[in-house]
Parts: C-alpha cells; sequence; structure tokens
C-alpha cells in the first residue's frame, strides 16, 4: 500500500530582512506561489498544506485546491524554530482523524526548485528503503576547508587544519550545504527524534540556480533575472 504524503509549506508573515518576504513579488508573481504550484504540479501529495498566521497569504492560499492551517504566534517569531509548527500541523491532522506516513517540507523561499525536483526527490526517497530522511543539498563554493575563524581582537585562525589551505581545492573532497528546498521525512521519525535529520540521510544534490534561496534582495534580483532569462533548470 502506497504510503500517504503530506506537502507542508511554512509561511510566516513577518520576515527579518525582507518586509512580508513570504508574498513578496517575484517576476509578477507572490513569492509562495512558486512552491504552492511546483507542489500542486508534482502529483506527488496526498494532501498539500500551507501553515501560517498571515492573512494575505491565507487569501493567496484560498485560491488553490489546498488545506490551509492556522499557526499560532508562538511558532512564528524570527526564532521560531520550523520543526515545531510542522509538529504542530502533524498534530492539527492528528486531531481531526487524519493521518500521514511521510511529510516534505517545502520552504516558499526557494523559488526556483520546481514540481520536476520535487518528483524526483520523493521518487529517490520511496526507492532507497535505507535511508530514513531525504534533504536537498548544492555543492558549496566556498569550501570549510579553507574558511577561518575570525576572534574578537581581529586575530584570525584556520577552522581545520592549516596544510588544507594550500591544497588544490580538486584534491579537496566535496562539501555540501543544506539548500531548505526539500526535506522528506517519517512522521514517526519527526515525532520521535523532534529533527529532520534521521540518519542515514540521502543526499539530493541541486544545481546552484534551483537552489537560491530568497533571504535578501539581492537574492530576491537574481531569482527574477534567472526567471526572465531563462537561466535555471526549467
Amino acid at each position: 500500500m502506497d504510503k500517504r504524503k503530506i506537502a507542508i509549506i511554512p509561511a510566516r508573515g513577518g520576515s527579518k530582512w525582507i518586509p512580508q518576504k513570504n508574498i513578496v513579488n517575484l517576476n509578477w508573481k507572490p513569492l509562495i506561489v512558486y512552491t504552492i504550484e511546483a507542489a500542486i504540479e508534482s502529483r506527488c501529495f496526498d494532501k498539500i498544506c500551507v501553515a501560517t498566521d498571515s492573512l494575505e497569504i491565507i487569501n493567496i492560499a484560498s485560491e488553490y485546491d489546498i488545506d490551509i492551517v492556522k499557526l499560532p504566534g508562538n511558532l512564528t517569531k524570527d526564532d521560531s524554530k520550523m520543526i515545531d509548527a510542522v509538529l504542530f500541523v502533524i498534530e492539527y491532522y492528528s486531531k481531526n482523524k487524519e493521518n500521514f506516513d511521510t511529510t516534505v517540507l517545502l520552504q516558499p523561499t526557494s523559488p526556483l526548485r520546481n514540481s520536476l525536483d520535487i518528483k524526483r526527490a520523493v521518487n529517490i526517497y520511496n526507492d532507497e528503503k535505507i535511508y530514513d530522511t531525504l534533504v536537498s543539498f548544492w555543492e558549496t563554493e566556498t569550501h570549510p576547508f579553507k574558511c577561518f575563524f575570525l576572534w574578537e581582537n581581529y586575530d584570525v585562525k584556520p577552522i581545520f587544519w592549516e596544510e588544507n589551505l594550500s591544497t588544490p581545492r580538486q584534491l579537496l573532497p566535496k562539501t555540501l550545504k543544506q539548500n531548505g528546498a526539500i526535506y522528506i521525512n517519517k512522521i514517526d521519525d519527526l515525532l520521535k527524534n523532534k529533527s529532520f535529520f534521521s540518519w542515514h540521510i540521502y543526499p539530493f544534490i541541486m544545481s546552484n540556480i534551483s537552489s537560491i534561496d530568497i533571504d535578501s534582495e539581492i537574492n530576491l534580483r537574481f531569482a527574477e533575472f534567472c526567471i526572465i532569462n531563462n537561466h535555471n533548470i526549467w
């Protein structure tokens, strides 16, 4: 029997750097719409849910045949943890006698992650039985072996071993950074561990362009450039 999957799109109304970031205009479309439409077009889910505290986001999400769960204020602060919002959504459905086996977290700040990315990630997760979690990554541009700590007195020290500073990058092991686009978890693991990272993790590696995360005005303008000029994975 196929396991039931829910896509959760958490989208609070506030934002630290870009006002109302999740509904900011990106090439004539609210940012969150890219993720809603990608989730729908993937045809991977038994349920798609937008979880929010914002009336504006509720109005946008209401134009689609998806669920909306209202988040309480204590889960939508600057320092609130994403895991708590996802657990709230899981509990909401459980109280309403609707249960799922798998959650797919899709953050609205990844507008260039499209339906094909989602479908490919879900299919891999279904096929790779030995993995508990799938997390999307991109290959880091700056290798951590080349990085330094900056202390208060402006003293700098390498984070790792000094001999690595002169090692050609191609001789160093590849390193990955989570891009925030896709997290797939078993609900039992989320409830037990209260974390999106349950080992073993399948590294779903995406391109630098599809990994763009909207966290600043520069990210927003670059994503718009990519969409307008077709410099993305579509």
